[in-house]
Protein backbone atom coordinates (compact mmCIF):
# COMPACT_ATOMS: atom_id res chain seq x y z
CA UNK A 1 0.00 0.00 0.00
CA UNK A 2 1.08 3.70 -0.83
CA UNK A 3 1.13 5.86 2.20
CA UNK A 4 -0.40 9.39 1.07
CA UNK A 5 1.66 12.31 1.69
CA UNK A 6 0.60 14.15 5.07
CA UNK A 7 -0.13 17.41 3.44
CA UNK A 8 -2.70 16.28 0.72
CA UNK A 9 -6.07 14.38 0.78
CA UNK A 10 -7.35 11.82 -1.56
CA UNK A 11 -10.65 13.35 -2.99
CA UNK A 12 -11.82 10.77 -5.85
CA UNK A 13 -11.11 7.87 -7.08
CA UNK A 14 -12.34 6.69 -10.43
CA UNK A 15 -10.47 3.31 -11.80
CA UNK A 16 -6.76 3.48 -11.28
CA UNK A 17 -7.15 7.53 -11.38
CA UNK A 18 -7.12 9.52 -7.63
CA UNK A 19 -7.41 13.02 -7.37
CA UNK A 20 -5.73 14.41 -4.69
CA UNK A 21 -5.43 18.14 -3.32
CA UNK A 22 -2.72 19.61 -1.31
CA UNK A 23 -5.01 21.04 2.53
CA UNK A 24 -4.11 25.01 2.44
CA UNK A 25 -1.92 25.76 5.38
CA UNK A 26 -3.31 28.68 7.32
CA UNK A 27 -0.54 28.59 10.43
CA UNK A 28 2.89 27.95 10.91
CA UNK A 29 4.77 27.42 14.00
CA UNK A 30 8.35 27.36 13.21
CA UNK A 31 11.49 27.24 15.99
CA UNK A 32 15.62 26.93 15.32
CA UNK A 33 16.24 27.34 18.85
CA UNK A 34 13.71 24.96 21.14
CA UNK A 35 10.61 23.39 19.75
CA UNK A 36 6.59 23.47 19.58
CA UNK A 37 4.92 22.76 22.41
CA UNK A 38 1.25 21.32 22.53
CA UNK A 39 -0.40 23.03 24.86
CA UNK A 40 -3.31 19.74 25.79
CA UNK A 41 -1.00 18.02 25.79
CA UNK A 42 2.44 19.44 26.72
CA UNK A 43 3.79 17.01 23.83
CA UNK A 44 7.07 18.04 22.00
CA UNK A 45 6.04 18.29 18.67
CA UNK A 46 9.51 19.12 16.79
CA UNK A 47 10.31 22.59 15.25
CA UNK A 48 7.42 22.80 13.09
CA UNK A 49 4.13 22.02 12.94
CA UNK A 50 1.55 23.18 9.96
CA UNK A 51 -2.18 24.01 10.78
CA UNK A 52 -4.21 23.19 7.84
CA UNK A 53 -8.07 24.58 6.30
CA UNK A 54 -9.77 21.40 6.07
CA UNK A 55 -11.90 21.42 2.95
CA UNK A 56 -12.55 17.57 3.09
CA UNK A 57 -13.98 15.44 6.01
CA UNK A 58 -12.59 11.84 6.67
CA UNK A 59 -14.72 10.06 4.53
CA UNK A 60 -13.51 13.08 1.21
CA UNK A 61 -17.29 14.48 1.36
CA UNK A 62 -16.14 18.44 0.82
CA UNK A 63 -17.81 20.12 3.67
CA UNK A 64 -20.16 22.93 3.57
CA UNK A 65 -18.07 25.19 5.92
CA UNK A 66 -13.96 23.99 5.80
CA UNK A 67 -12.69 23.28 9.35
CA UNK A 68 -9.16 24.93 10.63
CA UNK A 69 -7.17 22.27 12.68
CA UNK A 70 -7.05 23.53 16.42
CA UNK A 71 -4.70 26.26 17.23
CA UNK A 72 -3.46 24.83 20.54
CA UNK A 73 0.78 25.25 19.96
CA UNK A 74 3.50 27.52 21.31
CA UNK A 75 6.93 28.31 20.97
CA UNK A 76 9.24 26.66 24.12
CA UNK A 77 12.64 27.65 24.40
CA UNK A 78 14.94 24.89 25.73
Amino acid sequence: MIRPIENFVEVETRGNFSLWINKPIYKIYKTTCGYVRNTRTGENMGQTVNLHLNLYDDNNNKLAVASYDEDCYEIAEE
